[in-house]
């Protein structure tokens, strides 16, 4: 259904939704292109061995069929094991999971430090595949609790010192995550560049916000090193960077969680001749899947 790079993406969400769901509500009506009654939405599922091994089952594959619209109580029911794995949310990094970045994604700065929103949390879990930044909240939070010795890290034990800043590092060339600072009653997170001229969070361009973001949603939400493999939806990735750099921005992606699903929404020429597989939307826009 439709005919874009983003509705491809949220086609998938709306059928990992419909099968399992984390509690949200995806907005599923720009999936029924105008003048149609309905549509319908199949996906093969594979699971992992691990998660095979997790749940105690015995099938690798399933399959679903999502319909929306008209004849969405049509829908066929949907096998409980794969219900039982989509529906599963859990940060640690043995514990494959899907995450949805829009291309709307901005991290949100200027604001006070969230500390009520822990990782895995039922209104984390609600918002993972939405489009509101207020799930990026608690991600400077996660920052300086990390900075501080104070952060959980994804699998419940205390957060690794300095997977911030190597991720982050592995990301973005141009600044380092070199320590916090402190205004007033505030303690925030702070940048260095290869001169070592010193900057704040509001200081970094929009492609090094963009780059933290990843870094710190990766960590946080057991993206890095993830054992079974997590799906991970992107819109844009090139969205403040050019091509070549967003080709790159993957590409560091796919090093920082290897086992993980990357599938992309891009008009970038470079990013589909990267591609393992490209998905051709009409001739104007792609998904390639994997990096």
């Amino acid at each position: 259904p439709g005919a874009g790079k983003t509705t491809f993406l949220q086609a998938l969400i709306a059928a990992k939704e419909d099968v399992g769901s984390y509690g949200g509500a995806p907005d599923t009506a720009a999936l029924v292109r105008q003048g149609l009654s309905g549509a319908k939405i199949h996906v093969e599922w594979e699971l992992s061995a691990s998660e095979v091994e997790r749940f105690g089952i015995k099938e690798l594959r399933y399959s679903s069929e999502t319909i929306l619209g008209m004849k969405a109580s049509e829908t066929p029911p949907h096998e409980p094991v794969l219900e039982a794995v989509l529906s599963d949310y859990d940060p640690s990094p043995k514990s494959g999971k899907v995450e949805y970045f829009h291309a709307g994604r901005e991290l949100p700065v200027g604001l006070p430090v969230d500390m009520s929103r822990p990782a895995g949390s039922v209104l984390d879990r609600m918002t993972r595949l939405g489009t509101a930044n207020s799930k990026f909240e608690g991600l400077v939070r996660f920052i300086v609790a990390s900075g501080l010795g104070l952060a959980a890290g994804p699998d419940g034990g205390q957060a690794k010192p300095g997977r911030i800043t190597e991720a982050f590092g592995m990301l973005c060339q141009s600044k380092k995550l070199a320590g916090l600072y402190r205004v007033g009653d505030g303690v925030y997170p702070g940048f260095t560049n290869h001169e070592g001229a010193t900057f704040g969070l509001m200081q970094l361009s929009d492609s090094e916000r963009d780059a933290l973001l990843f870094a710190s949603s990766y960590v946080r939400s057991g993206l890095v090193d993830n054992e079974p493999g997590s799906v991970v939806l992107i819109d844009t990735p090139e969205r403040f960077l050019g091509d070549a750099d967003g080709a790159a921005l993957v590409d560091a992606l796919h090093r920082l969680g290897q086992n993980n699903q990357i599938i992309v929404a891009t008009r970038s020429e470079v990013l589909l001749r990267n591609a393992r597989c490209t998905i051709n939307l009409g001739g104007q826009s792609a998904a390639p899947s994997g990096s």
